[in-house]
């Protein structure tokens, strides 16, 4: 059985593989399933989809953004903070949380008016992390 690392409500977290670093994410164990805000969302042939992420940046009124082309991993109902059921795209990255490098299902989706760009949810979670509610960004990157 392995020790369980414990996370506060907000961690960073990064995407290597699209280059973000240090993505601001809500631990939110209401929620099923991890999602991301992207913008500039495109379905492409043979099953693919195509958004922008923007990169973090210390600097203020910066922002860059990566293009990422991946193959849809699903299409599925979620039900959003306000009850509404709605169809989302996911798409699978490895997330590293601290130490910890995940195989995460992402929910592509317009967060901009959400504090934090990415919610990770218990999928993302399960047999490696507890969560304490009274603290955040427990974990060294």
């Amino acid at each position: 059985m392995r020790k369980k690392l414990v996370l506060g409500t907000i961690e960073a977290v990064d995407i290597a593989a699209w280059g973000l670093f240090g993505v601001a994410a809500r631990v939110d164990t209401g929620a099923e399933t991890s999602a991301l805000h992207v913008e500039n969302l495109a379905r492409l042939p043979g099953s693919r989809v195509s958004f922008d992420v923007r990169v973090p940046s210390r600097a203020p009124r910066r922002s860059a953004t990566v293009r990422v082309v991946l193959p849809v991993a699903r299409r599925g109902q979620v039900r959003s903070s306000n009850g509404a059921l709605g169809t989302r795209l996911f798409v699978v990255a490895r997330v590293q949380i601290g130490p910890v490098l995940r195989r995460v299902e992402i929910g592509l989706v317009d967060r901009r008016r959400m504090t934090y760009p990415m919610l990770l949810g218990r999928s993302a979670l399960a047999g490696y992390f507890l969560v304490d509610p009274g603290r955040e960004s427990v974990l060294e990157r």
